[in-house]
């Protein structure tokens, strides 16, 4: 629901949160449960999570203040550790979702725009 709505962005930051910890609690419950296709849900996130880690990157630098794109980033790194911890995911997939939260696309276009001399 996080990436897949169009209306996502307008969601208030603390709500997207709470449906990424809705995510992580899923990704949990699916490592320890012994039910059958238990994967599908980490498969399914596994393929969602960097475009949700990139679309709250750049709710991070459209934040209103700084302190509220602190938060934001420090609650998706929590996560990122607490899935490592877990082995969830990769180590290079979840470095991944951390450069996508610190990506700036716009930034990056004008780096590639500007001549270097």
């Amino acid at each position: 629901r996080l990436c897949r709505r169009r209306r996502a962005r307008a969601l208030p930051f603390v709500r997207k949160l709470a449906l990424l910890y809705v995510c992580s609690d899923v990704l949990h419950n699916a490592a320890n449960a012994h039910v059958a296709n238990v994967t599908h849900y980490r498969t399914h996130l596994h393929d969602a999570l960097p475009a949700v880690y990139a679309r709250l990157g750049a709710d991070c630098r459209a934040a209103p203040s700084r302190l509220q794109a602190q938060n934001i980033k420090q609650h998706a790194f929590r996560l990122a550790r607490i899935w490592q911890h877990w082995s969830v995911f990769p180590p290079d997939y979840l470095a991944g979702l951390r450069a996508s939260l610190m990506f700036d696309e716009r930034a990056a276009a004008l780096a590639v725009a500007e001549p270097l001399l």
